[in-house]
């Protein structure tokens, strides 16, 4: 994994902490697609993910546990962002990390 500074956002829903990337999301996605993705991340907008998703994340939320987005790279791409209440982590992976 390899640190990564994300924009912020003023009193985000979900604070990012240390961001991180793996090998596979460094050579895949661009500056673009993580700035925004870790933006909508951090408001509360989840992307792609599931209802079922959707509805684990607000309960997360409440309870600082693992907060998941899913979005859609400007190469077609699907990668996750996930956030750890409890080490103060982010992670950016694509489906075969």
């Amino acid at each position: 994994m390899i640190t990564f500074n994300p924009p912020t956002i003023g009193n985000p829903v979900v604070p990012l902490g240390e961001v991180f990337l793996s090998l596979q999301a460094m050579k895949n996605l661009t500056d673009h697609d993580l700035g925004q993705a870790l933006q909508s991340h951090q408001a509360g907008d989840w992307g792609e993910a599931s209802p079922q998703v959707r509805l684990l994340n607000l309960q997360s939320i409440h309870e600082h546990a693992d907060v998941v987005s899913c979005y859609k790279a400007s190469n077609g791409r699907r990668f996750w962002v996930q956030t750890d209440f409890q080490k103060n982590e982010t992670k950016v992976y694509l489906a075969l990390d």
